[in-house]
C-alpha cells in the first residue's frame, strides 16, 4: 500500500492506492469528439473544416475507435463521457456557461454543503468517477492516467481536458465519497496533479456535478 503525505492548503491524510491499470498507448490524431448534434466529426465529409461551436479534438488514450467525449444540449453545456456513460456539467459550480466557455470564478464549498448543492437529476461524483476525468498531457504515466498516483513529467495544469472543461481551477474538487476509515474526512481529486487524496470535510473545495451512472 502506497501512502503519500504532503501539505496542500491543508493536511492530506493519505493518497488513494487502488490496483494499477495497464498503460494505454498515445492518443491517435483521428480520435475526435462528436459535436452537439451527436454526429462524429471524423465521420463528416468536411472533417478537416473548422469545428462547429463547442466541438473539439479529444484524444481517447486507448486503441478504441470510439470518441471519448461528446457535447449535448442546444448550447452544448453538458459533456458526455462515452467510455463511462456519465454526463458532466462543463463548468465548475459558480461559473456560467456562455455557449463557448465557462465564465466567472468557481466557488469552493465544505463537503457537507457540497452534498446539498445539486439540482434534481444531478449529484456529486464518487471519487472514481471524478478521477476518471484526470488527463495527463505529458502522457506519463498515461494520457488517461491509471488510478494510482498522479501525472508525471512536464504535464499541463489543470489536469483535465480543457476543450471539454474550460477554465477549470487547477486545484482540489470534492467527491461524494467519505473516507471509510475516518468519518471526518472525504476524498478529493487534485486537478493540479491528478492525485486522489483524503481531507477533512471542513476544508473548502471546488465542485463539478454529474448525472447517470451508479
Amino acid at each position: 500500500m502506497v501512502f503519500v503525505v504532503s501539505m496542500l492548503r491543508g493536511q492530506r491524510e493519505e493518497s488513494w492506492p487502488p490496483a494499477q491499470t495497464s498503460r494505454p498507448p498515445a492518443p491517435s490524431p483521428g480520435d475526435l469528439v462528436t459535436n452537439g448534434e451527436g454526429s462524429t466529426l471524423s465521420d463528416r465529409a468536411d472533417a478537416n473544416a473548422p469545428s462547429p461551436l463547442g466541438a473539439a479534438t479529444v484524444a481517447t488514450g486507448d486503441a478504441s475507435p470510439h470518441e471519448r467525449y461528446r457535447f449535448l444540449g442546444k448550447d452544448q453545456g453538458i459533456v458526455e463521457d462515452i467510455r463511462t456513460k456519465l454526463q458532466w456539467q462543463r463548468c465548475s459550480l459558480g461559473q456560467t456557461w456562455t455557449g463557448a466557455t465557462c465564465a466567472g470564478g468557481a466557488t469552493e464549498y465544505k463537503w457537507d454543503g457540497a452534498q446539498r448543492l445539486a439540482p434534481a437529476g444531478w449529484r456529486l461524483p464518487t471519487k472514481d468517477e471524478l478521477a476518471s476525468l484526470v488527463y495527463c498531457s505529458s502522457g506519463k504515466p498515461a494520457y488517461w492516467k491509471p488510478k494510482e498516483g498522479g501525472c508525471e513529467g512536464a504535464f499541463g495544469r489543470p489536469t483535465i481536458w480543457p476543450a471539454a472543461f474550460p477554465n477549470t481551477p487547477a486545484w482540489l474538487f470534492w467527491s461524494s465519497s467519505p473516507n471509510a476509515n475516518n468519518s471526518s474526512f472525504a476524498w478529493s481529486v487534485h486537478f493540479d496533479s491528478g492525485y486522489v487524496s483524503s481531507y477533512g470535510k471542513n476544508y473548502q473545495r471546488y465542485v463539478r456535478l454529474v448525472r447517470g451512472g451508479q
